[in-house]
């Protein structure tokens, strides 16, 4: 019997739905929340203004908030893997990509943990958002740093754009000094409480960023998948 395949079918689309899905989820949450008079109407990234939680955390965004962020993080668990796949494909021969996919998909685990958890009640589902948030974030941008560093080493047998890894060196580097001004600033109450949500929006947008970015990675290297029937 002869096989018949299919077109290939192009995967770069699929760290379009993931940032796509989770930066609707937080906006769109937000909107409902000033239209309901939940939230004034601060700029959310910059000072004193909500944090992320709290847009998904009261109704109706409630309703946009958890929905479309339990979808992108399951998107995400199979970017991890399919980018684990692209290495491979790129040359990559180490355990870094395994390592890397590991990181991802235990951070897109945990995003699902914390979106089960917000806005329940009780000690035990504060926990499980508190943890689910940081170790989301967490291992997802460790994932990403591991990606852009393996990227970087020239290890593959395929190079991508120059000014494409720059700008994903950049977005990791950015990031971190992010991240370690958030901290320096911690034994500071005055000035970290008033700084402190609009960092956690500026780091979901770079996160998001730097999915969204890998997008074009694919593509250009033409990373498909091809079914047959026969």
């Amino acid at each position: 019997m002869s096989h018949h395949p299919l077109p290939p079918f192009p995967l770069w689309p699929l760290p379009l739905v993931a940032a796509g899905l989770c930066l609707l989820a937080l906006h769109a949450s937000w909107l409902l929340g000033v239209a309901s008079g939940h939230f004034n109407g601060c700029l959310p990234y910059g000072l004193d203004c909500h944090s992320i939680s709290a847009t998904g955390r009261v109704l109706p965004g409630k309703l946009v908030f958890k929905p479309l962020v339990t979808m992108a993080a399951v998107v995400m668990v199979l970017y991890w893997s399919l980018m684990q796949q692209w290495l491979r494909a790129l040359g990559a021969r180490d355990n870094r990509p395994r390592f890397m996919a590991w990181l991802g998909v235990s951070g897109a685990l945990c995003v699902i943990a914390y979106t089960a958890a917000l806005g329940e009640g009780g000690e035990a589902a504060q926990l499980l958002r508190r943890a689910g948030a940081v170790l989301g974030f967490s291992l997802t941008y460790l994932a990403q740093l591991l990606l852009t560093g393996q990227l970087r080493t020239g290890m593959l047998i395929r190079p991508v754009s120059p000014w494409l890894l720059r700008l994903l060196w950049w977005l990791v580097m950015v990031m971190l000094l992010i991240g370690v001004m958030s901290a320096a600033l911690e034994p500071f109450d005055a000035i970290h409480d008033r700084v402190d949500d609009g960092i956690e929006w500026w780091l979901m947008l770079l996160l998001n960023l730097h999915i969204t970015l890998s997008a074009r990675l694919w593509w250009v290297t033409r990373f498909n998948v091809q079914l047959g029937v026969g």
